[in-house]
């Protein structure tokens, strides 16, 4: 019989026996989902205090030329390449090289004055060069450069950026940097400590080393067991009677009715969460793909970090991006578990300054970046739009650092969903697709899961603070049931 109920003098009905004995039940479960997610979810905050922060956030600046440089077509014609998928200029520190992306996936480097096509690894060296302006290392050697073509443990889908190299130093931190050459961007910083974190919170919270469908259906059952443990144990306690002796039980019961509904509200946002993991996991940002004939390249091209050949109305021109975009944001890099909201603008150059110049005659291109936006959206099926085409400067709570790239436009089409795209026409790239149902999971997930509304009120630290002593709450709620259930055995 209930301690309770035996003060004063009640018998329990079937009923509420029932309830309790499934409460017991399914409370280990519940134990289990608490210990995993409520204290590996600790790390998180953790990690972006104490992880590698990178010195530089903008790409290294190209020097300044006293002319233009020769048109590429001799160059590539006497390295034997026809067709290219991507062309750059870069500079090593010494002289300018064209980066050639063949459509094989080869990259090559040629001297843009001589045309001779480099012996070294210029990628690599290039790669590591990326690598010591953002980490400001400039002394240690490298241990490892390796390309990473898809995401893995350490360099995880939210990332967004492949192919990538993995630059490791020979410091005793393990600190290592991944860089894309093909825009000279920092996707992240990594660390021995921020591995730790990364391997824990992988193993024990989104449980990412099981296939999705396990994985999913492993989260589903722990969250579920948390709803229903609570909302049988409120409904015991909301049956019981109060008494006045304070012992396991009652701070148990008062426990459990004080955060009852924050646990719900946080099982059913990472629920809902959950569902779209493996759906985000197999997301891209797809790329128009770009072929252009080398013989066509006949113009000059000024040399500059923002500098890409795209093609509009199928002929190549050059696209310059006045000012180079921010390469991370928030708390100094791109951390990427999770999409972050309201990170302020980091000096990002509004699309609109793009500059256009035909490859072919060199001419000025009039609203080069109009026409190129316009054919990007008719490439990836964009049709009826509701409103002009904005441009995005900083991250937002609907178009988070997630996604990486800035600056990039939005156009919202005119459907049921609301559907926005995002492209980024540097790139040539769609950056997000967002629908209602989209904006529907992150809110749900930011503001019941993360509790991102407390980050306006009263900043990150104290968001971070309330939702950790929340968490230990939540803990201590559960192991008191577990003594609980321990004593009545």
């Amino acid at each position: 019989m209930d301690t309770v109920s035996a003060q004063h003098g009640l018998r329990p009905s079937p009923q509420y026996t029932s309830l309790r004995r499934w409460h017991r039940r399914i409370a280990w479960l519940a134990l289990l989902a608490v210990f995993t997610f409520a204290l590996t979810g600790l790390l998180h905050p953790l990690m972006t205090r104490l992880q590698a922060k990178p010195v530089q956030f903008k790409p290294p600046p190209m020097p300044a030329l006293a002319q233009a440089l020769p048109a590429p077509a001799v160059a590539l014609a006497a390295a034997g390449i026809a067709e290219l998928a991507g062309l750059r200029p870069v500079h090593d520190g010494s002289r300018w090289w064209w980066r050639v992306q063949q459509p094989d996936g080869r990259v090559r480097y040629l001297d843009t004055v001589t045309g001779a096509m480099s012996v070294d690894a210029a990628e690599p060296a290039h790669a590591e060069r990326l690598a010591r302006w953002y980490a400001g290392e400039a002394a240690a050697p490298v241990a490892e450069v390796e390309i990473i073509t898809a995401f893995d443990a350490d360099y995880g889908y939210t990332n967004r950026l492949l192919p990538v190299w993995r630059v490791r130093f020979a410091r005793d931190d393990g600190l290592t940097a991944y860089v894309s050459t093909v825009d000279d961007r920092l996707a992240t910083l990594s660390d021995a400590r921020k591995r730790v974190f990364q391997q824990s919170f992988r193993l024990l919270h989104s449980w990412a080393w099981l296939p999705a469908p396990i994985r999913n259906g492993w989260i589903n059952l722990l969250l579920a067991a948390v709803a229903l443990t609570t909302v049988l144990g409120l409904t015991l306690a909301l049956r019981t009677p109060v008494g006045r002796r304070i012992n396991l039980r009652r701070l148990h019961r008062w426990g459990g009715v004080t955060v009852a509904v924050a646990v719900l509200a946080w099982a059913v946002s990472g629920f809902v969460q959950a569902l779209g993991n493996a759906e985000r996991e197999r997301a891209d940002s797809p790329q128009r793909p770009l072929r252009i004939a080398s013989a066509q390249l006949t113009a000059q091209a000024e040399a500059s970090s923002g500098v890409t050949l795209v093609s509009l109305a199928a002929a190549p021109a050059w696209r310059w991006g006045l000012k180079p975009a921010e390469t991370t944001t928030g708390r100094g890099m791109a951390m990427g578990e999770h999409q972050h909201h309201e990170r302020p603008a980091q000096g990002a150059a509004a699309p609109s300054a793009a500059r256009y110049v035909s490859a072919v005659d060199g001419r000025g291109i009039a609203d080069g970046e109009a026409r190129h936006l316009a054919e990007l959206l008719q490439h990836f099926g964009v049709q009826g739009s509701a409103a002009a085409a904005q441009p995005v400067l900083k991250f937002t709570p609907e178009y988070g650092f997630l996604f990486k790239r800035l600056p990039v436009w939005r156009v919202d089409q005119a459907d049921a969903a609301h559907t926005a795209f995002y492209l980024d026409t540097h790139s040539e790239r769609l950056a997000a697709r967002i629908t209602d149902r989209d904006r529907t999971t992150g809110a749900l997930f930011a503001y019941a899961h993360k509790w991102e509304w407390v980050t306006p009120l009263a900043g990150k630290d104290w968001r971070d603070g309330i939702s950790a002593v929340f968490a230990f709450m939540v803990i201590a709620v559960a192991v008191g049931g577990t003594l609980l259930r321990r004593r009545h055995r």
